[in-house]
């Protein structure tokens, strides 16, 4: 048996008729006939039958060959990532995805620093809105992905850092004279948020349909220095994390002031499919994340410490 056969075999199960198959191909209706009457010399048993009012079936022996093929195709795309990851591991190559914005928050010394310390091991990276970064790590485009919470559960995934959300408000909003602002207060509010395609805009939503409001009116703009000027303008609230919050470009205006939001955190964490067997170098990546964002959230908390005195 070859493997053409085998994928041709599982197509004319799944379809009506050999020429809708043979279409899906694409190939000839004779030509998909053959090969399928030449699977069923080989293994000595009829596959398909036709009835009197030449409708078709799948036999006995089809459901069961049908079971191990789609076991064996498993299989054989597991053998060759596993092939794959042989290869990446010899040369000491990680493709890397990450959503929007991480790389500049991490820093130029993020990348740079791992490949100074693993002379040898190269980092490539692609990014990516949170959706689309998502769907390439869960195809296998990506061997690693920095994803942002909520973490899908087809992942494994490790949380490398949490920071506050926090909204900027225009000091003329009376909500500017609140230490912290809650998910009704959003409610009747014009608010400036990264758009569908961006794990914030979801959360925001998903609380406001929790707590039993109307969301507020939400612009939307991937542009965190549109977003700033949204409410420096007093247009409504600006979204932003608290790490870009603390930027001093974002601090030195007095009208606009960054108010935390109760309940709602931003997150990072390094994930990969379950099956995705980590290679030597991908492991020294993961570690490396790990101990560079601690480095990272020592520093916030003690820049936070030292505003609040």
């Amino acid at each position: 048996m070859r493997k053409e056969q085998l994928d041709y075999f599982v197509v004319a199960y799944e379809t009506p008729s050999f020429a809708a198959a043979a279409e899906k191909i694409p190939m000839s209706s004779q030509g998909f006939t053959k090969a399928i009457q030449s699977l069923e010399r080989e293994l000595a048993v009829p596959l398909f039958v036709f009835e009197k009012d030449g409708s078709r079936r799948p036999t006995a022996y089809a459901d069961e060959l049908v079971c191990f093929v789609r076991k064996w195709q498993d299989d054989y795309l597991l053998l060759r990532e596993n092939f794959n990851h042989i290869k990446k591991a010899q040369v000491g190559r990680i493709h890397l995805g990450t959503s929007l914005g991480i790389i500049g928050f991490l820093g130029p010394d993020f990348l740079r620093g791992f490949e100074a310390e693993h002379a040898g091991i190269k980092v490539t990276y692609a990014e990516e809105t949170d959706a689309i970064c998502e769907e390439s790590l869960r195809s296998a485009v990506f061997d690693l992905a920095l994803t942002i919470y909520p973490y899908d559960c087809e992942f494994t995934t490790t949380e490398l850092y949490r920071s506050e959300v926090r909204y900027w408000v225009n000091r003329n909003n009376p909500l500017s004279k609140k230490r912290a602002l809650t998910i009704e207060d959003l409610s009747g509010q014009s608010v400036a948020i990264p758009g569908e395609e961006f794990k914030c805009y979801l959360l925001l939503l998903d609380a406001c349909k929790k707590a039993g409001i109307e969301p507020p009116e939400v612009t939307q703009s991937r542009e965190l220095f549109w977003i700033y000027e949204f409410a420096l303008d007093d247009n409504g609230l600006g979204f932003c994390p608290q790490h870009l919050a603390d930027l001093a470009i974002f601090s030195r205006d007095s009208r606009v002031i960054d108010i935390p939001l109760d309940g709602i955190s931003w997150s990072l964490g390094i994930s990969h499919l379950p099956l995705h067997t980590i290679t030597d170098p991908e492991r020294l990546f993961i570690d490396y994340c790990v101990s560079y964002t601690e480095r990272l959230q020592r520093s916030a908390r003690t820049r936070y410490k030292l505003n609040r005195r």
